[in-house]
């Protein structure tokens, strides 16, 4: 019976190369891992499993047909092999590759929005890195469309999209101004004996929050546009 072994580099011996075998049974922990590898001149770092696990399709593509978690066992990836696989987007060579650097500080920015539940699978393209069109699910069907876009262009900005969270300001502080002003209009000097305390005030915040929040979910509120977070400049030679 056929048995699928896999081989990790363990440095060098007398008569050359030293490999380590996996048991199934270590393939299937492996499998199991909460962290990838990412090799580094440093040594290696890592990233959360799951947040690379949904673009095992896009690692087969890149890396021959190696599963993630055989490219685990033989050590990982690098910075701009794992920002590859997770924009599920080609492996950058030549004069498209920026740096190391780069990818290590956009793939960090992937995983920190991934924890915050911020979807980061969309792409858009811009010309002069201030407006960007677009919504693409994957790196180079932006890049692709990019070329018909702008035809005369030799390098053009993709970013990764994606809607922005609402934000507001409770004003609760001006809600007791109003009150106050307009019981000095009814009463005179008497109104200022009207006092709210500190907790009082921060509770009517809290009231206000859970009603724009209802008032969004009711009305069915989206936003009509997209935060581009980490446009970078690709070549279109």
């Amino acid at each position: 019976m056929s048995q699928l072994i896999i081989f990790q580099s363990g440095g060098f011996t007398n008569h050359g190369i030293s490999y380590r075998k996996y048991s199934p049974e270590e393939l299937e922990e492996i499998s199991k891992m909460k962290e990838f590898p990412i090799m580094t001149k440093k040594g290696k770092e890592y990233i959360p499993y799951d947040i690379i696990k949904p673009h095992e399709e896009q690692a087969l593509k890149n890396h021959c047909g190696q599963t993630l978690d055989r490219l685990a066992a033989r050590g990982g990836l690098s910075w701009s092999e794992a920002y590859a696989v997770l924009t599920d987007s080609k492996f950058t060579y030549r004069d498209q590759y920026i740096s190391e650097e780069f990818y290590e500080k956009k793939v960090k920015e992937i995983v920190s929005n991934a924890k915050r539940g911020i979807n980061m699978s969309k792409y858009c393209h811009s010309n002069d890195g201030e407006l960007y069109y677009g919504e693409f699910d994957t790196e180079q069907d932006a890049l692709e469309d990019a070329k018909e876009s702008y035809p005369g262009e030799s390098e053009i900005y993709i970013g990764t999209c994606t809607k922005p969270i609402f934000r507001w300001d409770s004003c609760e502080g001006e809600i007791i101004d109003s009150i106050k002003e307009n019981l000095s209009e009814d009463v005179g000097e008497a109104a200022e004996n009207f006092e709210v305390s500190v907790e009082q005030e921060l509770e009517l915040a809290r009231m206000i929050d859970e009603t724009v929040k209802a008032w969004i979910e009711q009305e069915e509120i989206e936003p009509s546009c997209y935060c581009v977070l980490d446009g970078h400049i690709v070549s279109l030679n």
